[in-house]
């Protein structure tokens, strides 16, 4: 892929992740529009499979970058476990299904199902976003260790 058609990749994702940002707290209607109609799939259950898929995956590249740079074991921590939450995040929505047994993830089985369900979403969301705060800070610290020592 050449590199104006990864920038416009990239420029659709975060207009994607930003479009359903939006569409889910304004509660638009348009997360209820039918995909397919039997079994009912709902556009708003795919675009948020995808913003969960995007979101891990800029920590993952932006990890990927930080090991290109320097080589830090907290970093290649980072990266692993965002590795992974991506890799979750791809199977989130076949999880759901297998959770309430249909695409518009209407829950059917009980509120135990429900509970972990909305903990794994959860994690998949926090988990990229506290490792990215986390090296971001761990990087700060580290930044005005240096110009304190360069003082010295």
């Amino acid at each position: 892929m050449k590199i104006y058609q990864r920038g416009l990749w990239h420029v659709l994702l975060v207009m994607l992740f930003f479009l359903n940002l939006y569409f889910l707290l304004t509660a638009s209607d348009v997360l209820l529009i039918a995909v397919i109609k039997e079994p009912y799939v709902p556009l708003g259950n795919l675009m948020s499979w995808a913003s969960l898929i995007i979101l891990p995956y800029y920590a993952y590249l932006f990890f990927r970058w930080v090991l290109q740079r320097e080589s830090a074991m907290l970093g290649m921590f980072f990266l692993r476990i965002n590795y992974l939450v991506l890799f979750l995040a791809a199977a989130w929505g076949v999880i759901s299904y297998l959770t309430f047994g249909n695409w518009a993830f209407n829950n059917s089985r009980g509120d135990v199902y429900r509970e972990n369900w909305t903990l794994l979403t959860a994690a998949i969301v926090i988990i990229p976003l506290l490792s990215v705060l986390s090296y971001g800070f761990w990087a700060l610290i580290q930044f005005i260790l240096r110009k304190l020592k360069a003082k010295r």
